[in-house]
């Protein structure tokens, strides 16, 4: 028998993209993934392992898929990337099982989130001040024509 280890998503990850992941091992579902690791055993020999992810609608996307050979006490970490577009396929990355790399790898991929979300909205605050900014100027400059315009009109009604 071997172990396949399916790292988990962070609660970031839950938060931006929502929808669940699912694992399918030939062709038949074996759970969702949720926030910690989920462990599956295979019997020795060829499998295919199958993820992606819930979307609107009931609709799937993200599909991703890699065969491997599982040998006698393979201990096998799978992580799984929605894609960003959901036209794009998902991608499922093998790596030999290490639990401190795997711990690693989570915490990266939290600070990463988090990072691309903070990053985000500074991006829109910064958008918005420019917004505001030009908003204001336009209406500065509105007013200040208006004001012209009538002083010239005033101009010209006392000088007939």
């Amino acid at each position: 028998m071997g172990q396949l280890v399916f790292m988990g998503r962070t609660p970031s990850e839950v938060e931006k993209f929502g929808g669940e992941v699912f694992i399918d091992i030939d062709g038949k579902n074996v759970g969702k993934l949720g926030l910690s690791e989920f462990e599956v055993s295979v019997s020795e020999g060829v499998h295919l392992v199958k993820m992606y992810k819930s979307h609107k609608y009931e609709t799937f996307i993200g599909f991703a898929e890699s065969e491997l050979k599982v040998a006698q006490g393979d201990k096998l970490l799978f992580r799984y990337s929605a894609p960003m577009v959901v036209s794009q396929p998902g991608n499922i990355i093998v790596t030999e099982y290490d639990g401190q790399v795997a711990e690693q790898y989570a915490e990266d991929r939290e600070l990463s989130i988090q990072s691309d979300a903070r990053q985000d909205s500074e991006r829109k605050a910064e958008s918005n001040r420019k917004t505001k900014n030009a908003e204001f100027s336009i209406g500065l400059f509105i007013i200040i024509s208006t004001i012209l315009i009538i002083m010239m009109q005033a101009s010209m009604m006392a000088d007939l």
